[in-house]
């Protein structure tokens, strides 16, 4: 199915838009990163105690991360983002409103919070700019890291029918320099 066409200023619109989207997505790990002390000091906890809510914020971003990409492809990127926002915002206006539970701290940020986080970043992301971006083989890749294009051109000219770093399965059109 072809992608209907998007005029030039609201591709880059809609490009810059998802790139503020994840610059202020970095505030939901950012802040536990900043307070860590302070809320290992709230809830009780040494810094080794309190470190595994961190840890389950991280193994959960990673596991959401496919149910993100399955959301992006059915509901579209920007949603899917926007669901992100809203779980984000749930996830610290329930962990101040219930402040003195440590579990619930852990369930809200841990789970809830690392779902916002990937639903605000590459996963949405790529998808975006692949979509608006479709013939341009080389802007897919941006979202996730400046050194994917050369990647990918390896994968093709070793692969030549097609590679895995091309979403549902398309022939891989990023060429080699």
């Amino acid at each position: 199915m072809k992608s209907p066409q998007v005029s030039r200023s609201v591709t880059l619109l809609l490009v810059a838009a998802g790139f503020a989207v994840m610059f202020a997505s970095t505030a939901v790990k950012g802040v536990y990163q900043v307070y860590f002390v302070q809320l290992a000091t709230h809830f009780g906890q040494g810094r080794a105690q309190f470190a595994w809510s961190g840890a389950l914020f991280m193994l959960a971003t990673g596991l959401m991360s496919p149910v993100v990409g399955a959301l992006s492809d059915r509901v579209g990127p920007l949603r899917t983002s926007a669901a992100g926002a809203l779980a984000a915002g749930l996830a610290y206006t329930s962990a101040a409103l219930w402040n003195q539970s440590l579990v619930w701290f852990s369930l809200a940020f841990g789970l809830v919070g690392a779902f916002g986080l990937a639903a605000m970043t590459f996963v949405p992301m790529g998808v975006l700019v692949d979509r608006l971006f479709e013939r341009a083989g080389k802007a897919w890749p941006m979202p996730s890291s400046p050194t994917a294009p050369q990647l990918a051109s390896s994968c093709c000219r070793r692969s030549g029918s097609g590679c895995s770093h091309r979403p549902r399965g398309r022939r891989c059109s990023v060429r080699s320099a």
